[in-house]
Parts: structure tokens; C-alpha cells; sequence
């Protein structure tokens, strides 16, 4: 079994963190998005990992290689024509059962059965959460055995609350690719979903499964991207770096190298590799490596790579190398 990551989405609504790296390279609790994911995927038998960039995505490349030592290929997408595209440029190299895994979807492995997929009886399984909301997603609509009958993307009025977590298995990629030909051929522009794809097989017979799973992680708004950390920080707290006179409150991520002084820092902050903090008080936050914050006080807020903060109480976005506040050296 191989894996298909799609990666090369602009990611606009996480700017401006996304000016400087791709999406899949914004850290949340103490590493990238694709660090996280890809430390799911290596307990199985992932036989290759098929990565498609775009934007920045040289800095994937050069991620991945450095962090993981796994069979890869790489895949630029230069028409961003979305999902069911992105997916397309895998086809001379992907050629039987696959994971399709959206860059920017974070689950627990533990609940995804990922090695007893083969033993499916349907041609493919989706994996779906039940939310309140499912306009923006792709909505699933199963019969009471769990397989699937109707799949609609970002229905005004959705049939049910089932939808799509951006993870999939599929047994036959050669079907999903001739299904992506159709999609291509009646669509000459704009985005091509995935799930049009999945349409079209289950029009032609084909039968998919459904599994739910509770911990779906969006990573796609500075929202959701806190909401996460906090997640991941609830089971995994890490306390190292140098502190001085200061007050830690879990849960927290404080890496190596960072240096915090008389300040107050927690819960729920993520402290990067060589950030140094100055009499702050910082909660719910992200502040990622080299960045610096003296005389502060921030909540909610996402601080960039080598960025400088000195400033009163606010909420910020604060990308990388940016100067707030800072007149000059401290």
C-alpha cells in the first residue's frame, strides 16, 4: 500500500504564516503539521509516500528528508485545480491500493484501522466525523450498514451531518483515476473535488464503507490551528529549555534551547526551539522558533519564526521576521 499526500494548496487562511512556508510546515505543539502526520502513518507498511507541492515546496522536500528515512516521490502540482488533481499526477505511480491523506488532516492512528484495510469487502472505505455545521465539507449520506449512497460537496442544505475527514483507501486507484478523466473532461476549469471523483465510482456500481473517527484536527484557520494545539498539548506535555523565576502551567510544549524569564507561560502554549521570553504572560499561544517576546501579555495568538514582540495586552498573527514593538536590540 502506498500513500498519496496532496500538499500544494496556497493555505491563505493561515496567513501570514503561509507567506514564508507551505501550509504543511506551519508548527503546531512543537512541530510541523506534516511532522505530526507523517509520525501517525510510520507504525504501518506505507510501501512509499507520494507527496504533491506546490507553493514553497522545496522546503517540504528538504523537511521530510532531513526529519524521515522513508521511500518517497515527489509531485508538483502547477495547476492548482484542486484536490481530484492533485491526486491525478500519482497515476504512473500509484497503480493499485493507496491512502489518499489531505495534507492538513491530524488524527489518531489508533482508531483508523489502517492495518486491516485489505481485508475490506467494499472497493474502498472514507473515513467521516459527525459535525454540527457540514456546509463547507464534503457531506456522506450511508445506509444503515455504513456504506455509502450519496456524496455531496458543500451542499447548502446537507442530507445528513456526516462528512469527510480528507482520508480515504482505496483498492483500485486505476478506477478513481479514470473517474478523475470524466471529472476532467466535463469540468474545464476550477476546482476538481475528490469526492466528484468518489461520485462518479459509486454511479458506476462501486460500493465504499465508512468509518468514524473522533479526533479529527483541522488545521486549515489560525482557529482551528489553536484549537488544535490545544488538543495535542492535552497528551503531550515537554518541558525542557531554561527557566528562570518563571511560572509554568501545563499543559505546555516548551522545546530545547528556548529560554524564559520571569514571565508566566501556560496552558496551552507551544514555545519553539531557541524563542526566548521576557517577562510575559502567555496563553493559548504558538510562538514558533528563534522568535523573541519581552514585556508582553497575549493570548490566542500564532508568533512566526524569528519574529521580535514587545508590546501590551493583545491577540495577534505575527509572521516570520516581522518586528512589533522592537526599537532596537534588548
Amino acid at each position: 500500500m502506498k500513500a498519496i499526500i496532496p500538499l500544494a494548496g496556497l493555505g491563505k487562511r493561515l496567513r501570514p504564516h503561509t507567506h514564508t512556508k507551505p501550509k504543511p510546515l506551519v508548527h503546531v505543539a512543537g512541530k510541523p503539521l506534516l511532522g505530526h502526520l507523517l509520525d501517525q502513518l510510520l507504525p504501518y507498511k506505507i510501501e512509499e509516500y507520494v507527496f504533491v507541492i506546490g507553493y514553497l515546496g522545496e522546503q517540504v522536500k528538504e523537511y521530510v528528508h532531513q526529519n524521515y528515512t522513508i521511500n518517497t516521490a515527489f509531485y508538483e502540482q502547477t495547476e492548482l485545480n484542486g484536490q481530484a488533481g492533485a491526486v491525478y499526477l500519482a497515476k504512473e505511480r500509484v497503480k493499485r491500493d493507496a491512502l489518499i491523506i489531505f495534507g492538513d488532516t491530524l488524527f489518531d492512528h489508533r482508531e483508523t484501522g489502517f492495518d486491516a484495510l485489505e481485508s475490506i469487502v467494499e472497493d474502498g472505505l472514507l473515513y467521516v466525523k459527525e459535525v454540527d455545521d457540514p456546509r463547507r465539507f464534503g457531506v456522506i449520506v450511508t445506509d444503515e450498514n455504513g456504506r455509502v449512497t450519496q456524496l455531496v460537496e458543500k451542499p447548502k442544505n446537507p442530507p445528513s451531518k456526516l462528512v469527510n475527514v480528507g482520508l480515504y483507501y482505496i483498492k483500485h486507484m486505476e478506477k478513481l483515476y479514470a473517474s478523475i478523466d470524466q471529472l476532467m473532461a466535463r469540468q474545464n476549469e476550477g476546482e476538481l473535488y475528490l469526492l466528484d471523483a468518489f461520485g462518479i465510482l459509486l454511479s458506476q456500481g462501486l460500493q465504499f464503507t465508512t468509518r468514524p473517527i473522533k479526533s479529527w484536527l483541522d488545521c486549515g484557520t489560525r482557529e482551528s490551528l489553536l484549537e488544535t494545539n490545544r488538543v495535542l498539548l492535552s497528551e503531550r506535555t515537554q518541558m525542557d529549555g531554561e527557566m528562570q523565576n518563571s511560572c509554568i502551567i501545563p499543559p505546555v510544549f516548551i522545546d530545547k534551547g528556548a529560554r524564559i524569564i520571569h514571565s508566566v507561560i501556560g496552558p496551552y502554549v507551544s514555545v519553539g526551539n531557541n524563542v526566548e521570553i521576557v517577562d510575559s504572560r502567555i496563553t493559548n499561544s504558538i510562538i514558533n522558533p528563534y522568535a523573541r517576546v519581552h514585556k508582553t501579555i497575549i493570548e490566542d495568538t500564532i508568533i512566526g519564526e524569528r519574529a521580535s514582540v514587545m508590546l501590551n495586552s493583545s491577540q495577534l498573527d505575527v509572521g516570520d521576521d516581522c518586528q512589533i514593538g522592537f526599537y532596537k536590540d534588548i
